[in-house]
């Protein structure tokens, strides 16, 4: 699938917890390396209306500076400090020309999605406990969430906040948001180095195998 880099003037990222702390840290440096390379990136924005607590340091890319901070904040200060880079913080969702769902709930993504067409690109970024997906729409490929209905499946039950770093890693393995994250970063490259994408995504098994999702 050919992709023209040059119409994506916006990019968010919708959560920066487990996955999205480590995709917004991988954005970073793709972003400068796309630079370097005489490419354009687009103007990228941290949308998460929630504060760091406790738990998240450790697991998330924060420090324990930052908490009581809003991650979305938190993560785009230190990014433009690191890199001198222009990223904006959001704590509402905002409407781009890419956006990379990197939210932990159903509920979340049902918002994101709603009302929501092909015109719009979309990749989609969630976990269990050591496995995950990471699965791109908008063209002429149907949104994560109309070809894998159980994305925005509210009957399905979810974990609930953990109250310590240990009891969030009995629920899942540490590694595997930062291995979800490094496979759509690797969409991200190839849509901005290559200008397409070889594969619709890729189902993540840290126990297993990773198999890519053919585009048709």
């Amino acid at each position: 699938m050919n992709i023209n880099p040059n119409n994506i003037k916006t990019l968010a990222v919708f959560g920066c917890g487990g996955t999205g702390s480590h995709v917004a840290a991988g954005l970073a440096r793709l972003e400068k390396a796309i630079n370097e390379l005489g490419g354009k990136f687009p103007r990228v924005i941290i949308c998460d209306p929630d504060v760091v607590e406790q738990p998240n340091v450790g697991r998330q890319l924060f420090s324990q500076d930052d908490v009581g901070v809003n991650k979305a904040t938190a993560m785009a200060q230190r990014i433009n400090m690191a890199y001198g880079l222009q990223w904006e913080a959001s704590t509402s969702d905002i409407k781009c020309d890419l956006t990379m769902v990197c939210v932990d709930s159903r509920k979340a993504r049902h918002r994101i999605y709603k009302g929501r067409t092909c015109k719009d690109w979309f990749i989609d970024c969630g976990n269990d406990s050591s496995t995950g997906q990471v699965v791109f729409g908008g063209g002429d490929i149907p949104l994560p969430h109309q070809t894998y209905r159980k994305l925005i499946d509210r009957r399905h039950k979810e974990a609930g906040p953990s109250c310590s770093l240990a009891e969030a890693l009995e629920s899942q393995e540490l590694f595997i948001n930062q291995a979800v994250a490094t496979y759509a970063l690797q969409l991200v490259w190839s849509m901005f180095r290559y200008g397409k994408l070889n594969c619709r995504g890729y189902f993540i098994n840290l126990n297993g195998s990773t198999q890519p999702i053919k585009l048709q």
